[in-house]
């Protein structure tokens, strides 16, 4: 006979030891498993501020954001060919509500042009060091559909 245990929308709350009990009228048998649940983060998303219509020698800040781990992780940067970009990022971690991490970086350009680094990347890692996910981004210097840089909407303001 096969026994089988099915847990739905698992929380790090079930890992843990279980118990299985068949009585048959051939006698009782009792089995034990263990289940540890392991929450990887996300996919990070990144996002530029400002938006869109850098203009060349603009100091740009890239956001990365990623939630789903249940230990506190980190994020590595890296522009153009995986240089790694040591030192120039911040990192905020927080405990969510329901438990899981949600981790955010930024990363500031500073008087970001054509011929310097355009591309970006950021790795989200667990608390042992271990990649688990990777985004991409490239600096936006034209403007997004077909927008006039100079228009009001396309103003920015830091608060």
């Amino acid at each position: 006979m096969n026994v089988s245990l099915l847990l739905t929308n698992t929380k790090m709350a079930d890992k843990g030891v279980y118990e299985c009990m068949v009585r048959t009228d051939r006698g009782d048998d009792i089995a034990t498993t263990s289940l540890s649940v392991k929450a990887m983060y996300k996919s990070p998303t990144m996002s530029p501020i400002p938006e869109n219509c850098i203009k060349q020698n603009t100091d740009v800040t890239i956001f990365c954001n990623s939630t789903g781990g249940h230990q506190k992780g980190l994020f590595q940067w890296f522009y153009q060919f995986g240089t790694n970009c040591k030192g120039s990022a911040e990192l905020l971690a927080k405990k969510t509500d329901d438990k899981p991490f949600s981790l955010s970086s930024k990363l500031t350009v500073l008087k970001a042009t054509y011929s310097g680094s355009t591309n970006y990347s950021c790795t989200v890692h667990n608390t042992n060091g271990v990649q688990e996910r990777k985004a991409s981004f490239e600096i936006p210097f034209v403007c997004s559909a077909g927008l006039n840089c100079d228009s009001p909407q396309n103003q920015h303001s830091s608060l």
